[in-house]
């Protein structure tokens, strides 16, 4: 993985991207200062990596400039997070979500809200699942017991 360059963003920049918070697409469209992407995912293989979004802001701004971000990039991947979901959830559990913008520029971003409850709803349908299994099971050893009672009646 490249390393993440150091950024120096002053105030107007921290001020347009607050601006920029209301249109999601900005975040791959804009080339902002304040995001600096660690890797160019230029071989489809290395889409395993894990690179990260790093924000160097002027006077303590970092954390409000990365939770803009995060926000951002929930909103704009929630409908691509929902379609991967709900292919792979089955499959194995979940906890990033990767997507590609038209630059093939890797972005990563933790469940939402919306993915945790796709979860415990599956999650709820694999316990039912189980339960009735259980109680298809207690059924059978009845039937079968009563069998064994009327054979020797």
């Amino acid at each position: 993985m490249t390393p993440i360059n150091e950024v120096k963003v002053d105030e107007s920049t921290v001020k347009t991207m607050s601006e920029k918070e209301t249109d999601p697409e900005n975040l791959l469209k804009c080339s902002c200062e304040a995001l600096v992407l660690a890797e160019d995912i230029s071989k489809p293989n290395s889409g395993m990596d894990q690179p990260k979004i790093e924000c160097k802001v002027a006077n303590g701004q970092a954390q409000r400039l990365q939770r803009t971000v995060m926000a951002m990039k929930l909103k704009y991947l929630s409908s691509i997070a929902e379609d991967v979901i709900k292919r792979y959830m089955l499959v194995k559990p979940i906890s990033y979500v990767y997507a590609y913008d038209n630059r093939n520029t890797i972005m990563k971003c933790k469940r939402s809200v919306k993915i945790q409850k796709l979860q415990l709803e599956t999650t709820g349908a694999r316990r039912e699942a189980e339960e009735m299994k259980r109680k298809a099971q207690e059924l059978k050893q009845e039937a079968e017991s009563a069998r064994a009672v009327a054979e020797e009646a």
